[in-house]
């Protein structure tokens, strides 16, 4: 089956860095890797791949920003990072709920990891710009 863009990129998520940008990008292509394995009832152990590189790629990210956040001093990084850690708790949540099993995934979480990334970005993502980018 071809692959259908569950999300796509579009120029009002840019950060302006380049390291964040292509990470969201990354973590926006995981989770469509994540919706056509459950629309193309993919092998247990593909789905179970991207929930992997999902955890992993979304931890590593999230650490990436608050240390560039720190760096350049940011005044909300701690209601930033309560974000940051609910997300954590999530993807461990997500992780959690099939390891072992590999199991099949739902369109409502599906939906909930495109919600509250695209917002993410939008909004709380949106606010560290002119620190990040001295603009």
């Amino acid at each position: 089956m071809s692959q259908i863009q569950f999300l796509i990129w579009k120029d009002e998520y840019s950060v302006g860095v380049k390291t964040l940008d292509d990470q969201h990008r990354t973590i926006l292509g995981i989770i469509n890797e994540l919706y056509n394995s459950k629309r193309d009832k993919a092998k247990s152990t593909v789905v179970w791949r991207s929930i992997v590189d999902l955890k992993n790629y979304a931890l590593t990210h999230l650490a990436d920003e608050e240390g560039m956040m720190k760096k350049c001093g940011y005044a909300d990084f701690e209601n930033h990072r309560k974000a940051h850690d609910y997300m954590r708790a999530k993807t461990e949540e997500l992780f959690g709920m099939h390891q072992g099993t590999a199991g099949d995934i739902s369109y409502d979480l599906l939906d909930f990891l495109k919600e509250w990334w695209t917002q993410h970005i939008v909004v709380a993502d949106h606010k560290y710009i002119s620190c990040l980018t001295g603009q």
